[in-house]
């Protein structure tokens, strides 16, 4: 079985638990240290238990704490290239290890994972696929569009954590400068609530699917604009095999298992 949390979630900062019966690990962590100390502890894990932590991109909501638990607890950094020679001085001496790119499959314990690439403003962003036992996570936040390799990688997966970061009306008459609303809505910003939603519909495989919307704006979109545009979409596609839930952007997520 596999379980899966997020932790935090948005411009605050991001942070996905993962585990099987013997790996735990982190995609990306965005958090303070004692923020995910107090929350793992909720879920029965303690942060020296952690394998590995899966980076996303460079972005301080996505690494604040990674090189302090690199250098406390010695666990392994895991990014492409671009993202670690983007990381700030800090990480020097931390646990750092470089994954192949290309769409090659690493282990990482008991998780065959395979980095995603992403459209996002920084060095080389990706997602990431995980595999175990003939199950499959897909996680992809921080993106501006949806491409042919971001859908290999959300098609067929039993849990996903998708962005559905703004509502478009929301966003448009919103207090931002143009030229934020404009990197936002970009195809190197970051995915809208509709986008989500039409992205979910058209790989809907009519089977059983646990969704969580992921980096919600608290700025431009709130849970119950996500869901409801979202289920909408669902709903005008005739899906019903697809279990839609948020995640807090200062809060665990309910717990997701596949």
């Amino acid at each position: 079985m596999i379980r899966l949390v997020s932790l935090s979630s948005g411009s605050c900062g991001n942070a996905v638990y993962v585990e099987s019966a013997r790996t735990k690990i982190l995609i990306d962590s965005g958090t303070t240290l004692k923020y995910l100390g107090e929350h793992l502890a909720t879920l029965g894990t303690k942060i020296d238990e952690i394998e590995a932590i899966l980076l996303t991109h460079e972005h301080s909501d996505h690494i604040r704490s990674a090189h302090s638990l690199s250098r406390k607890y010695g666990i392994k950094i895991l990014a492409n290239a671009d993202t670690l020679d983007a990381l700030p001085a800090r990480f020097g001496v931390a646990n750092i290890r470089v994954f192949p790119g290309g769409g090659d499959f690493f282990q990482v314990g008991d998780f065959e994972v395979q980095a995603v690439p992403h459209s996002h403003d920084c060095r080389s962003p990706v997602g990431f696929v995980l595999r175990h036992n003939k199950k499959k996570i897909c996680i992809a936040t921080d993106l501006g569009c949806v491409t042919s390799l971001v859908e290999d990688g959300l098609r067929g997966a039993h849990i996903v954590v998708l962005e559905s970061n703004h509502d478009f009306i929301m966003l448009a008459e919103g207090h931002y400068p143009p030229h934020l609303k404009a990197r936002i809505s970009s195809k190197v910003g970051h995915l809208s609530n509709t986008m989500a939603g039409r992205t979910l519909a058209r790989l809907a495989t009519g089977k059983s699917q646990k969704v969580l919307l992921a980096h919600l704006s608290q700025s431009n979109n709130s849970p119950a604009v996500a869901m409801k545009t979202v289920e909408g979409i669902l709903s005008n596609n005739n899906i019903d095999s697809i279990e839609l839930g948020i995640a807090p952007r200062l809060a665990p997520s309910v717990m997701l298992t596949a």
